[in-house]
């Protein structure tokens, strides 16, 4: 039995069934998780693309952005980046090197750090793709469960990381709102209350005009990240690039 599995499984011992939200957020981020792995998982040998790594334009229309906001507002003064779950560093490499040829003042006075979860297959320091060609130091690594600096200044960025965030299941049945829960062996779907007054809260002012037999996300840990960012952030811009 795998290290997930059996998480799963104790929790499902324990708790007899678990909310869909639990259990994504164990697939992907418990030990053995789909993001604690070593695996690629993003190119040709991975499970998906992201833009950053189909082409460099990607980066150099933010790096772009980012000049503009600079020298607009920060100039001369130094701007603080935080790139939140960047990955191998493909994005923040491509922004850099864009403002090595079109605004070196700018990477002359940048602070860019990238942040992510710990994975087995990159050391914490050296995120491998963050190094550029005339500068062997790799950015400084935050890692992810030490959340945003309270209080910070500057740009907080993330490429497709909302998505990857748990999310609770709901489905209308018999003209109620049923949550979605994960019990049994092997796993299963079964229909319950809602799990919590947050759900409910969240559902209020669209359940009613739910089609029966509709199912719908509820965006639970999406919409409590957003709040501490807020709460974190003193100054500055929030850029959150995600496809529906």
């Amino acid at each position: 039995m795998s290290e997930l599995l059996g998480t799963i499984n104790s929790r499902l011992a324990e708790a007899g069934r678990i909310t869909f939200a639990e259990f994504m957020e164990l697939a992907l981020y418990a030990p053995g998780g789909y993001y604690r792995r070593a695996a690629t998982r993003i190119g040709p040998e991975g499970d998906f693309y992201t833009s950053p790594t189909v082409h460099p334009a990607f980066g150099v229309l933010l790096g772009g952005f980012l000049a503009d906001y600079w020298l607009g507002q920060i100039a001369p003064e130094p701007l603080e980046v935080l790139e939140l779950g960047c990955g191998r560093g493909t994005l923040a490499t491509d922004i850099r090197l864009a403002w090595r040829d079109g605004a070196p003042k700018l990477l002359e006075a940048v602070r860019y750090t990238v942040s992510d979860l710990k994975n087995p297959a990159i050391p914490d320091t050296a995120l491998p793709d963050t190094i550029l060609p005339d500068n062997q130091n790799p950015l400084p690594f935050r890692p992810a469960d030490t959340g945003i600096p309270s209080g910070f200044s500057g740009v907080l960025l993330a490429n497709e990381l909302l998505d990857a965030l748990p999310v609770h299941r709901v489905r209308k049945e018999a003209g109620k709102l049923r949550e979605i829960y994960l019990s049994g062996s092997p796993l299963a779907e079964t229909q319950g209350p809602l799990s919590s007054d947050r759900v409910e809260e969240l559902t209020a002012s669209w359940a009613d005009r739910m089609a029966e037999g509709a199912t719908a996300e509820v965006p639970v840990a999406m919409l409590d990240w957003l709040g501490r960012l807020a709460d974190d952030l003193m100054d500055g811009i929030v850029l959150l690039i995600d496809y529906g």
